[in-house]
């Protein structure tokens, strides 16, 4: 589930990052082409990415075999789906995968500000008009769990592989999603790189950062499903 704020990205765009998680985890990779803003607001990124799961699970994909993986937004869906599922009583998947997530949409991370300085890519302005734009405008949803999956009740998750950068402004998404998950018993793990920016595994095959990333999610996600 590629990121880009639910406003840009695509498959083809995140297409070597996610052949790099493909042979690392040793599985096949199905990339979804979800709907995005300013056409197509919450929830239809969300359903596009439930459907998908969907649509393993009615392939006779057991949930047991399936891992979400997604960066920035894409790694608010790979947690924002397992919620969703549960609402609809379907399985929930195996494990979650989340690099430089974006957790909350309310923007109450401090990181946000003490990393202001340091992200290359997105100011707390720039994230605030994505939230607008996805929420079309309707603060009152930032707070929902499948928009902001910090918000849930994260009780009986899936395990979760968290990924977050030193100098990311989304640094304390990953970290405040991290600390609840642990008090509700989840199964997670945080991987924190200092001194990197938000999704610095886009970097994988130059940087030896993102390779180790890269390797270390690989090992994990093959400790969960067998693969």
């Amino acid at each position: 589930m590629h990121g880009g704020g639910y406003s840009f990205g695509s498959p083809n765009g995140h297409r070597k990052l996610t052949a790099h998680l493909a042979k690392a985890c040793n599985v096949n990779a199905l990339s979804i082409d979800y709907r995005m803003v300013p056409e197509h607001p919450y929830p239809a990124p969300l359903d596009d990415c439930m459907s998908a799961y969907k649509y393993l699970l009615d392939q006779d994909y057991s949930p047991d075999s399936i891992v979400l993986a997604g960066d920035s937004c894409g790694g608010g869906l790979v947690s924002a789906v397992p919620l969703e599922a549960r609402k609809r009583g379907l399985p929930l998947p195996a494990a979650s995968v989340a690099m430089s997530p974006w957790y909350d949409l309310t923007l109450e991370s401090e990181s946000l500000e003490t990393n202001k300085e340091k992200d290359v890519l997105g100011t707390k302005a720039f994230v605030d008009m994505l939230a607008e734009r996805y929420t079309s405008g309707n603060k009152q949803l930032r707070k929902d769990p499948v928009i902001s999956p910090l918000y849930g009740d994260l009780k009986g998750l899936n395990p979760h592989w968290i990924s977050v950068a030193g100098h990311d402004t989304l640094l304390d998404d990953g970290v405040r999603f991290y600390e609840k998950a642990q008090k509700a018993g989840v199964d997670v793990h945080l991987a924190k790189a200092e001194g990197q920016q938000h999704v610095f595994e886009f970097m994988a095959g130059k940087s030896p950062e993102a390779n180790e990333s890269i390797k270390n999610i690989g090992e994990w996600v093959k400790g969960k499903i067998g693969s």
